[in-house]
């Protein structure tokens, strides 16, 4: 993978958690959640540590 797309992807993960985490902190359900983003709970803790370990 070469850098410029590490730093896509990282940039895609980024956005999908902030998304999730802004829809979380508005007390939107995962129900809902999945519907519009298409990731389940479980794919979101997932993400979550993708990115996690791109930062470093």
């Amino acid at each position: 993978m070469t850098y410029a797309q590490l730093l896509e992807e990282r940039g895609k993960l980024r956005i999908q958690v902030e998304v999730i985490e802004g829809l979380l902190r508005e007390s939107i359900g995962w129900d809902v959640i999945e519907r519009v983003t298409g990731v389940q709970e479980t794919q979101f803790e997932e993400l979550q540590q993708r990115l996690r370990e791109l930062a470093r």
